[in-house]
């Protein structure tokens, strides 16, 4: 498990929890920023109020700035990776924020699936 620390386009510092030679993490490493953020400063500029989704929150890269960042009423993390999914939960008490991560996936169709880990 790695810890980084990623500064917001306000200037704060949260911190996101990875897996050990995560990509998504040693991006957010190397660059300090969201990974996405380009994509996130778009999103935040919309100035949309309400609940935003991270579907396949990953370890919560998303969900972090959603709840800092934008005007979100309220966030829910859906991730179905049972190891990342308790990476999720640690960055999001690490930084104190009251999303809702919830533990499995979303399919327009599908019932049931069953989550295969790969290697880090």
């Amino acid at each position: 498990m790695m810890q980084v620390e990623v500064r917001g386009p306000d200037g704060s510092k949260q911190v996101l929890v990875f897996p050990p030679n995560d990509h998504i993490g040693r991006v957010v490493q190397s660059s300090g920023a969201y990974y996405e953020q380009d994509l996130l400063t778009a999103i935040r500029d919309l100035g949309i109020t309400g609940a935003y989704l991270d579907i396949g929150a990953h370890c919560g890269n998303h969900t972090v700035f959603f709840a800092t960042h934008c005007r979100a009423n309220e966030v829910c993390a859906v991730e179905p990776s049972p190891d990342t999914y308790n990476l999720l939960r640690r960055t999001l008490k690490v930084n104190d924020i009251h999303a809702v991560a919830m533990h499995g996936g979303v399919h327009p169709s599908w019932r049931w699936v069953r989550s295969v880990e790969g290697s880090w």
